[in-house]
């Protein structure tokens, strides 16, 4: 039986990120001399996972371990500095950023801070719908009803599409975040957090998971 390539797989991946400093403070005088010195922030080193089509992996770890910095680097916000990212065997870590477009349309990223990751000037019609007039896997005059189908899986009044993030709390901002990543046809989707300690634990939560399994199933 031929063995089928996991969809995701990382390989020794690592990311480095060289403290940016001024010149006066990197220069120390050490045995006599004086020496120019540079300080790295070692974030990731040698991760190594496989994920297959239907699973779902969860990263456990404090604060500042480095979680959402290898979700952003297998998405391609942060350049890797060694290692391979493979989707569905093939790998993308080296494409250039055109040629990484059909990756991105079928992975998705929900932000720890669904605050900050919101456009505070556009109505969440806009921000769902933005996926999908830059992958345009919807057709145009079907963007709208799909924004709203994707706010009601969600747990959300489909009328809240007119209102702007700052009318809602946390967890609902979360759930637009949910709804904007789930806009395009994608395979896999990354969550740093996406539900926090203070959004419901019960029915929103738990039917949101649901459904996603469902999804990410077929």
């Amino acid at each position: 039986m031929k063995k089928t390539a996991p969809l995701l797989q990382v390989e020794n991946l690592t990311k480095h990120f060289p403290i940016q400093k001024s010149l006066f403070d990197k220069l120390v005088f050490r045995d006599g001399r004086f020496r120019m010195i540079s300080q790295t922030v070692y974030a990731l080193n040698g991760v190594d996972l496989a994920i297959q089509r239907g699973e779902t992996l969860a990263l456990v770890g404090e604060s500042g371990c480095g979680k959402s910095t290898l979700a952003k680097t297998i998405t391609g916000l942060h350049e890797p500095t060694r290692g391979r990212i493979l989707y569905g065997g093939k790998e993308i870590g080296v494409l250039k950023s055109r040629d990484r477009r059909p990756f991105q349309r079928k992975i998705q990223i929900v932000f720890q801070d669904p605050f900050s990751s919101l456009n505070p000037r556009k109505k969440v019609l806009s921000i769902i719908k933005k996926p999908m007039d830059i992958h345009e896997n919807v057709p145009k005059k079907d963007r709208p009803a799909r924004v709203l189908d994707l706010l009601e899986k969600v747990g959300m009044d489909p009328a809240y599409a007119q209102r702007y993030p700052h009318q809602f709390s946390g967890g609902q901002r979360q759930r637009i975040g949910i709804a904007r990543a789930l806009a395009c046809d994608r395979n896999w989707s990354l969550r740093t957090n996406p539900f926090p300690p203070w959004m419901s634990p019960f029915r929103p939560r738990s039917s949101i998971c649901s459904w996603i399994s469902r999804k990410n199933s077929t």
